[in-house]
């Protein structure tokens, strides 16, 4: 009998899966597979990847809908991080992006 190991589920499944909960408002699964996307990003690729900073970006706008500043601003931070380091000042991703994080700033 031959044995084979499954394939491990990819990042971009996750993100598929992921959309579709966030689309019909199920924030807690929502989530669950963003830090999924985000826990196999992190065993694959360097931090700086952009698939890294929009896995942020997500999780920050899950957690400013449901009302916690402070999770939203951590991820928000960190994709604008990925972003300065990964795209030009005038990039259209780049500049969305940067204008949520002054939001959150804090002075």
């Amino acid at each position: 009998m031959i044995k084979t190991t499954p394939k491990p589920i990819s990042t971009p499944t996750y993100g598929n899966v992921d959309v579709i909960h966030h689309k019909i408002k199920d924030s807690p699964k929502t989530l669950l597979y963003y830090k999924k996307s985000l826990e196999i990003l992190i065993k694959s690729l360097p931090e700086t990847y952009l698939s890294f900073a929009s896995t942020h970006h997500n999780i920050g706008e899950i957690y400013e809908d449901a009302g916690e500043v402070d999770l939203a601003f951590q991820n928000y931070f960190k994709a604008d991080k990925i972003y300065r380091h990964s795209l030009s000042t005038t990039h259209p991703i780049y500049l969305k992006t940067s204008n949520i994080s002054k939001k959150f700033r804090r002075n």
